[in-house]
């Protein structure tokens, strides 16, 4: 038993568990960015549609944080709809903000609880 102990296996089979748990995040990470880009790209391209209405964002962002809410739970509130429409008009894509992010030497990491919003 002594013997297993002292070969390093351990911290081999350690520093894969770290790294497949690092790769995950990462790709759920750019993921979650790119569902909430393209969430904010579509109400953006709706509201553009209905311009002629004062009130046509505002109402259809209450209903989608209800509907939204409703089916996928926490995540949806009116805050939120609004940040990604936010996120979408500034960045555009997520090309632009993973560009925009590197050479500003960032990285950005959510975890399951913030889902964007809680930076």
């Amino acid at each position: 038993m002594n013997q297993l102990m002292n070969n390093g296996m351990i911290q081999e089979i350690e520093n894969i568990l770290l790294n497949a748990r690092n790769h995950v995040s990462v790709e759920v990470n750019h993921t979650l960015l790119k569902t909430y880009m393209e969430i904010g790209r579509i109400i953006v391209e709706d509201a553009v549609s209905h311009n002629s209405d004062n009130d046509y964002e505002s109402k259809t962002i209450s209903y989608l944080s209800k509907e939204l809410t409703k089916k996928f739970g926490r995540g949806f509130s009116r805050a939120n709809i609004w940040n990604m429409i936010t996120f979408y008009k500034e960045y555009g894509s997520v090309q632009t903000l993973s560009e925009r992010l590197r050479y500003a030497g960032h990285g950005i990491y959510l975890d399951s609880e913030s889902l964007l919003w809680g930076l």
